[in-house]
């Protein structure tokens, strides 16, 4: 499944706003916590002062010894007051008194010495602790202190509970208004996350858009932005570049047309070939020299589609020292022939024009010049017979045959006018047979 460039935006900032929130609200519940076990903490230690201060006066003199039901009475009354437990404990872990318990269940309730806060009074002077209490139940905080008392005795130590109730639940509360809070917070961000989402990627889905019709050939339809950021500047920029490309595309669509147009009606036969040899193109004369069909020739080696070896060996030479050629060809099986003029057109890539070869059919022109030949030789033999039969006469009338003499002309004056015409025809020949 492949999400778009908004979900990602709006998911990514929804999962970076939910850790930030989370963490937010993490640590802010343990400074709240931490805040109110700590003035928790400031309220038991000055209760526990007052009634470590209220059993003093039992320990010293003139009583320094008093009665199990009168530690137990001050007890109750220093709890009541307090609003807390309050519990009496021996050094062995004896719990001398109790302010929850009644008098004759003291010496029932459990030995208190493996308790961390009496354990901690005992060795340092002072001892915390919160755990649940055996008794009711409820989370409490254990404060213990050691007993002021006279040198030599035994070591007392004076413990006070109270319970975390209203602490836990006023907690929970400010759990559950921050929760809150939080929650419209992240509401608040989701639609600011959706909105800031959907003003990035609609520039961008709009761009896609318009590259998706410039890659298929479409006009594409002006990109409206209003924005001076780098989008708008992409924006901007795709819009120049589908102007240019488009002007471009006209101008080289209206140079194709013109050159098929050309090529198309020329005479001469026209074939491209790139750098291996293969043929780009034909036009409709070649086609009907050759015999062969444009799509048939495409893309196909000269060498294999022309099976003529002076045609071949043309190309050949051609490719390896790019310079205009000239030759003639005749084909076998027509008997047409051919001039051939071959150009080096500079491509060095593949579909990239390299040999240009233009093919004049002089079939027609060779067959004419051939009857000029036949013309002139049969002329000459026509001409040349009499005129040397009337020169051979005159030249022996001239020099008296049969007795004749002809003593008024000169040895220079000797038969001048039929030199001079054999002379003329001889060159009018030369001149027809040199053309």
């Amino acid at each position: 499944m492949t999400w778009s460039i908004r979900w990602k935006v709006t998911l990514g900032t929804l999962v970076a706003v939910a850790c930030g929130l989370l963490i937010a609200g993490v640590m802010t519940v343990q400074s709240l916590e931490h805040r109110h076990l700590s003035q928790f903490g400031d309220a038991l230690e000055a209760k526990t002062k007052l009634v470590e201060y209220g059993f003093q006066p039992l320990f010293h003199p003139p009583s320094t010894h008093p009665t199990p039901s009168a530690l137990q009475e001050t007890a109750r009354d220093l709890g009541n007051r307090a609003s807390a437990r309050v519990t009496l404990v021996a050094a062995d872990g004896t719990v001398l008194a109790d302010s929850t318990a009644r008098d004759a269940d003291v010496p029932a309730i459990e030995n208190d010495k493996s308790r961390p806060e009496i354990q901690q009074a005992l060795s340092t002077g002072h001892g915390e602790d919160i755990r649940p209490s055996h008794t009711t139940g409820e989370r409490t905080m254990y404060r213990a202190v050691l007993l002021h008392q006279p040198q030599n005795a035994a070591p007392i130590a004076v413990r006070v509970g109270l319970p975390m109730v209203i602490a836990d639940r006023e907690i929970s509360e400010l759990k559950q208004r921050l929760f809150l809070a939080l929650g419209v917070a992240f509401l608040v961000a989701l639609m600011l996350s959706v909105w800031l989402a959907h003003s990035i990627t609609r520039p961008l889905s709009d761009i896609a858009s318009a590259a998706r019709q410039l890659s298929s050939g479409h006009q594409t339809i002006p990109i409206r932005t209003t924005a001076q950021d780098e989008v708008g500047i992409l924006a901007t920029t795709l819009n120049d570049m589908a102007s240019q490309l488009h002007a471009k595309i006209d101008e080289l669509s209206e140079d194709r047309a013109q050159l098929l147009a050309v090529l198309t009606s020329m005479v001469e036969g026209v074939m491209v070939l790139d750098y291996r040899g293969h043929v780009l193109q034909i036009n409709p004369a070649l086609e009907r020299m050759f015999g062969i069909s444009r799509v048939e020739a495409r893309g196909r080696p000269c060498a294999e589609l022309f099976r003529h070896q002076q045609l071949n060996d043309l190309v050949t030479t051609i490719l390896r020292s790019p310079a205009p050629y000239e030759d003639e060809i005749v084909l076998p099986l027509t008997g047409r022939c051919l001039q051939i003029e071959a150009s080096p057109a500079g491509g060095e890539r593949e579909s990239e024009a390299c040999i240009v070869l233009v093919f004049h059919d002089i079939t027609e022109l060779r067959r004419l010049e051939k009857i000029r030949k036949d013309f002139v030789a049969n002329v000459s033999h026509e001409l040349r017979t009499p005129l040397t039969s009337i020169k051979g006469y005159v030249e022996a009338l001239l020099d008296g045959a049969k007795g004749v003499r002809l003593p008024m002309l000169s040895g220079s004056d000797r038969s001048p006018s039929a030199q001079q015409l054999a002379t003329r025809f001889d060159r009018s020949l030369g001149g027809e047979q040199s053309v």
